[in-house]
C-alpha cells in the first residue's frame, strides 16, 4: 500500500478553509503527547514543531488545529520555503506560489513519523516540479521527507560500472537523505564514494601517507583510505509488488491466469515464466522475484461476471469481462430507436391495455413495455423478465431489429451473447456467463423440446449452470434475458399454461424500408447515448409482486399457439390410449412416443382393454 492509500480515508472527507482570522502565534495548548493526532493515532513531535517555529519566525502563521479528531496544520507554502532555507530538511521543496498573502494559508499538513509533513495545496492548485497529483486531483508532497539512495545519488553524483556511488555533491546528497554527515575539513574536496548494504551506508575518502597516524572523530584509516559507517540510517526498503500492472486471476477454485498490463493499459494473460521475465525487467534478482509472485498468489483476484459493475470491487473482485455500456450516457432525443419500440410492440398494444398491471402502473402501449423491458435490462440485469418470442412470416419487417438494438447499447460481446448450439446440444456454454441479453435468431426449438424447456428454466431461475471447454459446470447468478425471433410460430413450441413466455406478431412496416446493417444500425448507435440516459435516469421501473419483473402478456397468437398445441397432445393421448394398451408402435414404447412428439412434463396413465376384433 502506498502513502497516498494509507491516508485516502483520512484526508478526503475533510473540507479545509483558510481561517477568517490568523492568530498571532501557534496555538500553545497542542498537546505533544495526547490526543488522538493525524493519520493512525500521529501527533506533532519536535522536529515539526521545529518547523512552525521557524515559520514564526519568518513572519508566517501556522495554526494548529483538530479537524474530526485528526491533526492538522493550516499553513502557507513559501513558509515552508523559509524553514527550507534556513534548516538542512530532507528531500526536496520549492513552490510556485508567489506569497501575496502571506498570512492566509494556502495549504494543510499531516504529521507523519520523523518529521515529516504530508501537505496538501487548497484545490487543485498547480506546483513547481517537486510536487505531485494523488489519484484524486490533489496537489501533494511530503515535506522533509528523505529520498531513494538511488534518486539521491543522481542528483548529486553517479554510479561507477561497479555500482559503487561516487558523489560530487557529498554535502547535498546527505541532506536529500536525511543524515546528518559532516565531511572533515581534512577530506574536502576529495572523491567520496559511497555503497550502501540493506539500510547501512559505507563512505571512504582517498587518504594521503601522511595521514595515516591521525585521527578524526568517526572515521577509521584503512588501506590508504579514510572510512565511515552510517547504521540504520536508509528507511527499510519496501519491494514493489507492481501490482498496478501485475494479478493472478482466479475464480473460486483454481488459479486461472496470470495477466500483465502492457503499455496500451490492457490486460493480457500470460504464462508464469513470462510473468517472471516481466517482474525481472524492473531490476528484480531471484529472490525478489519469488516474493512477488508468492504476494501475487496470496493477493490474488477472483474473477466474477457481473453486468454493469464496477470492474474492482471489496475483497478483491475483479469484474474482468463485465458488461459495460458502449456510451456514455446523455440526455437528448432518439426518434429512430422510438420508432423501432414502437413498431415492433404495436401488437401488444390490446394486451397491454387489458393487462391490469400495465394499467396501474401507466403502461399504455406495447412500445412502453418493451422500453421498460430494456429499462430493466439495464438498470437491474439481476431481475428476471419475461422471455419475448417475437415472429413474422413475411421476411425483412424489422421483427429482429429491438434484439439488435438492444445489443449496441453493449460495449464489446461479453454483455451479450447469440445462442444456438448452447441449447441445442449438450455443449459448453461459458459464454452466457455474465451475459444480461441473449438472442435467439431463427432458432427451431419445437425440434428439440430439451431446448424449449432449457430456455424456459433460464428465464426466471436465479441461477445457471455454466461450463466452459475442458471445465466442470459450475453453478453461478442468472443475468439472462430472452429476446427470440423467427418467421414461423411453431419455432417456439409454448405448453398450455406457460406463465414465462410473452408471443406476438410483427406487422409489416409501413414507413420506408430501411436496411439495419447500412442504414438503421449507424441512427441507432448515433441515438444509443440518448436513448441510455432515458432508460437509466427516467424511465421508472415500477415494483412487482410476481417471480417476474414485468407481467406476462396475453396475447392471441400465444392463446392460439397454446390451443393448437393442447390438441395436438389430446389427439396422441387418444392416439395411444388407442394403440399402445400395454404393447407398442413401431418398435416405441407409449414413453418414447410422448419424448419423439414432445409431450413431456403430463402425466398418462393407461389402463390395459380387452383387444378390438
Amino acid at each position: 500500500m502506498n502513502g497516498f492509500e494509507q491516508i485516502k480515508t483520512a484526508t478526503e472527507p475533510l473540507t479545509i478553509e483558510a481561517p477568517t482570522q490568523v492568530p498571532a502565534q501557534v496555538p500553545a495548548t497542542q498537546d505533544m503527547s495526547q490526543g488522538k493526532g493525524g493519520k493512525g493515532g500521529k501527533v506533532w513531535d519536535e522536529i515539526h514543531m521545529s518547523i512552525f517555529a521557524a515559520m514564526t519566525e519568518a513572519g508566517y502563521l501556522p495554526v494548529l488545529e483538530e479537524v474530526d479528531g485528526k491533526s492538522i496544520a493550516k499553513l502557507h507554502t513559501c513558509a515552508l520555503l523559509e524553514d527550507f532555507r534556513r534548516n538542512p530538511r530532507a528531500g526536496r521543496y520549492s513552490t510556485d506560489s508567489n506569497g501575496t498573502n502571506l498570512h492566509e494559508p494556502n495549504a494543510f499538513a499531516f504529521p507523519l513519523p520523523n518529521g515529516v509533513l504530508d501537505v496538501y495545496r487548497y484545490g487543485d492548485a498547480a506546483e513547481s516540479k517537486d510536487w505531485q497529483k494523488t489519484a484524486n486531483g490533489k496537489t501533494r508532497i511530503l515535506y522533509n521527507s528523505p529520498v531513494s539512495f538511488e534518486e539521491a545519488v543522481a542528483a548529486t553524483g553517479r554510479f561507477d560500472r561497479r555500482g559503487i556511488a561516487v558523489l560530487e555533491k557529498p554535502s547535498e546528497a546527505f541532506r536529500l537523505l536525511g543524515i546528518k554527515v559532516e565531511i572533515p575539513e581534512l577530506l574536502a574536496g576529495r572523491r567520496v564514494t559511497v555503497r550502501h548494504e540493506g539500510r547501512d551506508l559505507f563512505v571512504t575518502v582517498p587518504s594521503h601517507k601522511r595521514e595515516c597516524d591521525m585521527a578524526l572523530p568517526g572515521w577509521r584509516y584503512y588501506r590508504a583510505n579514510w572510512e565511515h559507517d552510517i547504521h540504520n540510517c536508509l528507511p527499510e526498503a519496501t519491494l514493489a509488488m507492481h501490482d498496478d500492472c501485475v494479478r493472478l486471476a482466479t475464480n473460486e477454485r483454481k488459479a486461472t491466469s496470470w495477466v500483465v498490463k502492457d503499455d496500451r493499459g490492457i490486460w493480457k494473460d500470460v504464462s508464469l515464466s513470462a510473468v517472471k521475465t516481466f517482474i525481472k525487467g524492473f531490476g528484480h534478482d531471484e529472490n525478489e522475484i519469488a516474493q512477488i509472485i508468492h504476494y501475487h498468489m496470496s493477493q490474488n483476484y477472483q474473477i466474477v461476471q457481473i453486468p454493469f459493475a464496477p470492474e474492482l470491487s471489496a475483497g478483491k473482485m475483479w469484474n474482468r469481462f463485465g458488461a459495460t455500456l458502449a456510451c456514455t450516457p446523455v440526455k437528448g432525443d432518439f426518434p429512430n430507436i422510438q420508432m423501432i419500440l414502437t413498431h415492433v410492440g404495436t401488437n401488444l398494444d390490446s394486451a397491454v391495455k387489458n393487462d391490469k398491471w400495465c394499467q396501474e402502473n401507466n403502461v399504455a402501449t406495447g412500445g412502453a413495455y418493451l422500453e421498460l423491458w430494456a429499462a430493466i435490462l439495464f438498470q437491474h440485469p439481476e431481475k428476471r423478465l419475461p422471455g419475448l418470442f417475437i415472429w413474422a412470416e413475411a421476411q425483412n419487417i424489422g421483427k429482429s431489429s429491438f434484439g439488435r438494438m438492444l445489443t449496441r447499447g453493449f460495449r464489446n460481446q461479453n454483455g451479450w451473447c447469440e445462442l444456438r448450439k448452447e441449447l441445442t446440444r449438450d455443449d459448453f456454454n461459458d459464454q452466457m456467463r455474465g451475459a444480461a441479453l441473449c438472442l435467439l435468431e431463427e432458432l427451431d426449438l419445437s425440434a428439440n423440446f430439451d431446448a424449449y424447456q432449457l430456455v424456459k428454466n433460464y428465464i426466471d431461475s436465479p441461477n445457471i449452470k455454466v461450463r466452459g471447454i475442458y471445465e466442470k459446470a459450475v453453478t453461478e447468478r442468472n443475468y439472462t434475458h430472452f429476446v427470440h425471433t423467427a418467421n414461423q410460430r411453431h419455432f417456439c413450441p409454448v405448453v398450455p399454461g406457460d406463465t414465462r413466455l410473452v408471443m406476438f406478431q410483427v406487422d409489416p412496416f409501413d414507413g420506408h424500408d430501411m436496411d439495419w446493417t447500412a442504414t438503421l444500425c449507424p441512427l441507432v448507435d448515433k441515438e444509443m447515448p440518448a436513448f441510455l440516459y432515458h432508460l437509466l435516469n427516467e424511465v421508472v421501473v415500477p415494483p412487482s409482486d410476481g417471480r417476474l419483473s414485468l407481467p406476462v402478456l396475453e396475447t392471441d397468437d400465444k392463446r392460439e399457439a397454446m390451443a393448437e398445441r393442447a390438441a395436438e397432445m389430446q389427439g396422441w393421448y387418444a392416439q395411444l390410449l388407442d394403440l399402445a394398451l400395454g404393447g407398442q408402435i413401431e418398435n416405441k414404447t407409449a414413453a418414447e412416443l410422448l419424448q419423439q412428439r414432445r409431450i413431456v412434463g403430463r402425466t398418462f396413465t393407461f389402463s390395459r382393454a380387452p383387444m378390438r376384433a
